[in-house]
């Protein structure tokens, strides 16, 4: 998985893309290193930057951050960040389930067939999920990948079970508590939600989350 984080100054006359930077989410902070010595020399008396952060297909976030300390020997920078969406969010992220519904579909892809799903009426969103979630499940949709038949084959309850957890956390977490079953809001937030949610997987996939 890719990430990308292009940070910027408010009126935009200054933009740089830093050579690592990580944002922790059990806490809002996290630690960037600048390659260039000079970009260095210069955002450190800036303070404040936002950082425009997305995937290769797209999902974006965008973020204020506010400097809390720098260490000028590695070029690296400490700070605190702010996101426009629920902190509560993290919540729902359970790295042994995202990590197994991976293996069969894209956490992105489980997002928006939610969102999709919740504009239904109740009964209708429930065959279809079911529906779905079955077909999503069935080896003869996978004639030419072999790797994942079995896979599946091997762990069906368990990726049902991975699925049904996920999906009842969307629902009941953020779709009905965080965001009041506004689904024109929660859709416009879909994109940051994503984001969020590869990133942290991110994170996990990297064995980050203790070194933030």
């Amino acid at each position: 998985m890719n990430l990308f984080h292009m940070l910027f100054e408010q009126d935009d006359s200054f933009f740089i893309f830093p050579q690592e930077i990580v944002f922790g989410y059990i806490i809002r902070r996290g630690k960037m290193r600048i390659k260039n010595e000079r970009d260095f020399k210069y955002i450190s008396k800036i303070k404040t930057l936002f950082s425009r952060s997305y995937t290769a297909e797209g999902d974006s976030i965008l973020r204020k951050i506010k400097f809390t300390s720098l260490d000028a020997n590695s070029n690296s920078i400490f700070f605190q960040y702010e996101e426009p969406i629920p902190y509560e969010v993290v919540n729902i992220y359970r790295h042994k389930v995202v990590d197994g519904i991976g293996k069969i579909v894209d956490i992105a892809e489980l997002v928006r067939k939610l969102n999709d799903m919740l504009t239904l009426p109740p009964e209708e969103m429930s065959c279809d999920y079911i529906k779905w979630l079955d077909e999503l499940l069935d080896t003869e949709e996978y004639e030419e990948d072999d790797e994942k038949r079995r896979y599946i084959t091997e762990n069906e309850t368990q990726l049902r079970g991975f699925v049904n957890v996920f999906s009842n956390s969307y629902i009941m977490e953020v779709y009905s508590r965080l965001y009041g079953k506004d689904i024109s809001l929660l859709s416009g937030d879909q994109s940051k939600i994503i984001y969020k949610l590869c990133e942290m997987k991110y994170i996990n996939d990297m064995g980050m989350v203790s070194k933030i």
